[in-house]
């Protein structure tokens, strides 16, 4: 008996010791499952970042200050050749005006923004196919001159905006991209110049040290080239305050000029004439200096439209048209208009119009 229950209780002894035995196992098991469990984890979180940062090389690939199409070439069908530049700025997405508070002088929100940037892009063809004939067209050099937001720099702003500034970031950057696509389509290639503009900053202040970084205007160009995979469509977004880019021989800095009313404050009889015309050539000098000379500066900013490259400068109108700021300063009303002018290689800048926005019975308040 003696023996007997001694070998039972080595039995049990042999048992006891593999159950502690396997649940050790399992215990290990368990931790290397878990482990395994965040290898993956990691490598899946590794090969997004990876898949993430292709997109942004693919993207940054084809960002370039001058793509080689934008060189003179001869057409074959022997008529000159040109590009088209329609300048797009001051759209101010997301801001409300209320006809009842500018004397039912101009309305805006959402949908008529879309209406008019739908105008934009279909009668930039229009006038290029129609108006501006006898041209074989080499593509189209898009510069976008800031203020594509409201933003929310001011507090009734804040209080009227129909969206956010991230909202309208998307917003924008949607409309946008599927307008340069039709472009792409009908003119074979387009080149997009962005700059910021001062609705879009993220700071109550200006600022100027990443300035880029920290605007809305900047990253609806970032959002674009990333979205609209077309090799026909290049961009050109530099992180300085303003961008050059040559059509041809011509150089052009694009700059939005907020900083041309603030250091340079016009006269109610010349409106921003002097400010935009002394900006320009403080600009003409400082790049100058740097090197990198240019002929013609493109402005936004003032809801202005001025044609004159004689004196150096092309400033835009604006989107948005009047509204309840510019009514309060007794401004002369502008309608909403956009510039358009055509590049030759021979002559530069050369023809030119305006690019009408407006149509009251459409946007429904007339």
């Amino acid at each position: 008996m003696s023996s007997k229950k001694s070998l039972e209780s080595f039995a049990d002894e042999q048992a006891q010791a593999r159950f502690v035995e396997n649940q050790d196992i399992a215990r290990k098991l368990r931790a290397v499952t878990a482990e395994l469990g965040e290898v993956r984890a990691d490598r899946d979180h590794l090969k997004a970042e990876a898949e993430t940062l292709q997109r942004i090389h693919d993207a940054a690939v084809t960002m370039t200050p001058k793509p080689d199409w934008l060189n003179p070439r001869s057409s074959p069908s022997g008529r000159r050749v040109a590009t088209a530049i329609p300048f797009l700025s001051d759209f101010h997405a997301g801001e409300v005006v209320r006809p009842e508070e500018m004397g039912g002088s101009n309305a805006y929100n959402l949908r008529i923004a879309e209406l008019r940037l739908h105008a934009f892009f279909v009668n930039t063809i229009e006038l290029c196919r129609d108006w501006f004939t006898g041209y074989d067209y080499d593509g189209i050099a898009f510069p976008l001159g800031g203020d594509l937001v409201s933003g929310s720099i001011h507090d009734e702003l804040r209080d009227t905006d129909e969206l956010s500034v991230l909202d309208s970031t998307l917003w924008v950057a949607e409309r946008l991209a599927a307008g340069i696509n039709l472009w792409a389509e009908e003119f074979g290639k387009v080149h997009v110049i962005a700059v910021a503009g001062n609705h879009g900053r993220d700071s109550a202040r200006p600022r100027y040290k990443g300035r880029a970084n920290h605007n809305a205007d900047i990253h609806i160009a970032r959002i674009m080239a990333r979205i609209n995979a077309d090799e026909r469509v290049t961009y050109h977004i530099p992180e300085t305050i303003d961008a050059q880019f040559s059509v041809y021989s011509t150089r052009f800095n694009l700059v939005h000029g907020e900083e041309y009313s603030r250091t340079n404050p016009g006269t109610s009889e010349i409106g921003s004439l002097g400010p935009v015309k002394r900006g320009t050539m403080r600009s003409g000098r400082a790049k100058e200096a740097e090197g990198r000379p240019f002929d013609i500066n493109l402005v936004a900013h003032n809801h202005q439209l001025v044609y004159a490259p004689s004196q150096g400068f092309v400033m835009n109108g604006s989107v948005v048209g009047y509204n309840e700021y510019a009514r309060g300063l007794s401004l002369k009303p502008e309608p909403p208009q956009q510039a358009l002018f055509i590049v030759d290689p021979e002559h530069g800048p050369t023809l030119h119009a305006p690019i009408h926005l407006m149509d009251r019975a459409a946007e429904g308040w007339a």
